[in-house]
């Protein structure tokens, strides 16, 4: 080892899972094999430690302290797929016979041009050999909707069908979050909007800033019996320039909609501003975070957790 790569192994996080190199952000997918492994699935970018032309990297643990790195699971397509410019972020659901699907977002074109649909690839039983599907199950966003700002689709079972929730941004540069539905993983129907923008602002317990954005990405659906709590990472209108913040909505999934025909019932929190009522259970999902960790490694057995 050199005198380069022991430095950089200083700087590892010793508990958090982190790249063998490059770049990583948004988690992807945590799917737990029948022997009892967990699979993490993540944004990275093998070649440089900044984000560009993403693929999923796959991690595996039977503890979530120590991690083995598998094969990248899926990496952009050739030129003229619909993926080739990149490889977005998802989720993973495995199905009834125990195939492993995952959904993500396929992005075409280039920085100036970008066309996004959402995509799916099905594994084998190890979750190490992904095979794509030949089309997009969704080949772009629905009118009103820019076909740069359509990503991040979270799928899960809902009844007998399966719903998927994904991040949008519409055409005059509001953020949304629009619900698809399926009956097989494979054919998707458009429902609608979920929650917008417009749903929440003016809610005098909700800053406009919080809320008001061109794109809402990374939506998250957790179900606690009669409550609901919606995860959503809003992108900042331009000129201002901070890390996406995280915004949870506490509240009830009703019909093919949110509570938004009564926004108020339809809580905020936690945002960087306003905690959660103190008994709720903290909630939270990570879509900034890049591999530039360089606090010192903690011992393991250490009583404290560095975040």
């Amino acid at each position: 080892m050199t005198v380069g790569e022991h430095a950089r192994e200083l700087a590892r996080p010793r508990i958090h899972l982190s790249p063998l190199h490059g770049w990583m952000n948004d988690p992807n997918g945590l799917v737990v094999d029948a022997s009892g492994h967990l699979h993490v699935f993540f944004q990275y970018e093998p070649d440089a430690p900044a984000w560009g032309r993403m693929r999923w990297g796959h991690a595996v643990s039977t503890d979530m302290l120590t991690w083995q790195h598998g094969p990248i699971a899926l990496e952009p397509g050739a030129a003229g797929s619909p993926d080739h410019f990149g490889c977005w972020s998802g989720s993973i659901v495995t199905s009834e016979d125990g195939t492993a699907t995952a959904f993500f977002t396929g992005v075409a074109g280039d920085d100036g041009d970008r066309m996004a649909s959402v995509c799916a690839a099905t594994s084998d039983a190890g979750l190490t050999i992904w095979t794509k599907d030949a089309e997009p199950v969704i080949a772009g966003p629905p009118d009103g909707i820019r076909r740069d700002a359509f990503r991040d689709p979270f799928v899960w079972r809902d009844g007998p069908d399966w719903s998927m929730l994904v991040g949008a941004g519409s055409d005059d540069e509001q953020g949304s979050i629009l619900l698809y539905r399926s009956p097989d993983l494979r054919a998707w129907t458009y429902v609608g909007p979920f929650l917008t923008a417009q749903d929440v602002l003016g809610r005098a317990d909700l800053p406009a800033a919080d809320v008001d954005s061109p794109c809402w990405e990374c939506p998250q659906l957790l179900r606690f019996g009669d409550l609901d709590l919606l995860i959503v990472s809003i992108v900042d209108r331009a000129p201002t320039v901070r890390p996406a913040h995280v915004v949870a909505f506490v509240g009830r999934m009703t019909g093919d909609r949110s509570s938004s025909s009564t926004p108020n019932d339809w809580a905020s929190g936690p945002t960087s501003t306003h905690p959660p009522p103190p008994d709720w259970p903290m909630a939270a999902t990570c879509c900034s975070a890049g591999s530039r960790k360089t606090r010192p490694r903690r011992d393991r057995n250490a009583r404290g957790l560095d975040r």
